[in-house]
C-alpha cells in the first residue's frame, strides 16, 4: 500500500495541472472573446460573426466581422497575434517578432479589401469600409498603419464618439447582408 501512495499523488498531480492548464486556456479565449463583444457592443452591437457571403465571382469569402454602424456596414478582420508588429500599408509582407524570432506574414490589409468589395458588391449605397483589427497583445511600435486598429482604438479610429441610429439606406443595406450571409461550417 506505501508503494502506490507516490503513484497515485503523481497521478493526482498530473490530473489537478491538467485541469488548471485547461481552465486557463478556456479563461483566456473566452477573456479575448468577452474583450471583442464589449468593443462590437460599444460600436452598436449589431454584427455578424464568421459568416461567408458571396464573393461576386461565383464563390464565397470568409468574414470575420460584419458590424452595422450608423452610416456604414463595416467589415473587420481580427488578428489575435502577438509580439511586435511591423507593418505598412502598402509592404506585401509584414514582420512580427516574438521572444526574439522574426517571422513574415503576407499583409492583411490586401485580404480585408477583397473582402469589403465583395461585401460592397452586395449592398447598394457603397458605405461599406474595412478594418484589420489586433488584440492588445500586439504592439505597433512605429504606429498602426492605415486602416488598421486595436480594440481598444477601434472606435477612435473610426471617428465614432456618438452612436447616432442608422440610416434607412444602411438598414437596408444590412439587411440584404443578413439575407445573403451564412455561418462558417464548424469543424
Amino acid at each position: 500500500m506505501s508503494e502506490s501512495y507516490p503513484q497515485w499523488l503523481a497521478i493526482g498531480a498530473a490530473v489537478a495541472l491538467t485541469v488548471v492548464i485547461t481552465a486557463w486556456f478556456v479563461w483566456s479565449s473566452r477573456s479575448k472573446q468577452g474583450q471583442i463583444r464589449r468593443t462590437l457592443k460599444r460600436l452598436g452591437g449589431i454584427y455578424l460573426k464568421d459568416v461567408l457571403v458571396p464573393d461576386g465571382i461565383g464563390g464565397e469569402i470568409q468574414i470575420d466581422y460584419l458590424l452595422r454602424l450608423p452610416d456604414r456596414i463595416l467589415v473587420i478582420d481580427l488578428k489575435e497575434m502577438r509580439g511586435v508588429l511591423f507593418g505598412a500599408e502598402k509592404i506585401d509582407e509584414w514582420t512580427q517578432i516574438v521572444e526574439r524570432r522574426s517571422y513574415r506574414f503576407p499583409n492583411p490589409l490586401h485580404d480585408n479589401r477583397l473582402r469589403c468589395q465583395a461585401v460592397a458588391d452586395l449592398v447598394k449605397p457603397n458605405k461599406v469600409a474595412g478594418r484589420v483589427v489586433f488584440t492588445e497583445a500586439s504592439e505597433f511600435p512605429r504606429g498602426r498603419p492605415e486602416g488598421v486598429s486595436t480594440l481598444t482604438s477601434l472606435a477612435e479610429d473610426l471617428g465614432l464618439d456618438s452612436l447616432p441610429p442608422a440610416s434607412s439606406e444602411i438598414e437596408v443595406s444590412w439587411s440584404e447582408l443578413v439575407q445573403l450571409a451564412r455561418p462558417v461550417p464548424q469543424s
